[in-house]
């Protein structure tokens, strides 16, 4: 719904801000209450149906599929490499410290696109 109302490039923008934020609040919750209330912005963490209709929308039809499978070929890199990486992370820095790092680091695809993404077809 929030793609049809506000396009794919703004939903998944909205997206990416609530997951750097629900990141961020987690890495500062100090007690139990707080990291529930951590949880609340992930109602908008839907980037995965966003960047999908983003994508539909903006591939040309013979190769939307194609698209639609690179998409689906980089979450499944993310979801296998992922948690190895953040249990690094974490070993180094500890959890709040990779929650922070998760939060700020979430301001670089923000930024990108917002600059790089085309708004309409």
């Amino acid at each position: 719904r929030l793609c049809d109302v506000h396009g794919a490039k703004v939903a998944l923008q909205m997206c990416q801000l609530a997951t750097g934020i629900s990141y961020v609040l987690l890495g500062v919750s100090s007690d139990i209450p707080q990291l529930f209330l951590s949880r609340l912005p992930t109602v908008l963490m839907q980037s995965m149906h966003c960047a999908q209709a983003f994508v539909a929308d903006m591939s040309p039809e013979h190769s939307r599929s194609a698209a639609l499978g690179r998409l689906s070929l980089s979450y499944g890199i993310g979801m296998a490499f992922g948690p190895i990486l953040g249990g690094f992370l974490a070993g180094a820095v500890g959890y709040r410290g990779t929650a922070l790092a998760a939060g700020a680091l979430m301001l670089i695809p923000l930024a990108l696109n917002f600059q790089l993404l085309p708004t309409k077809k």
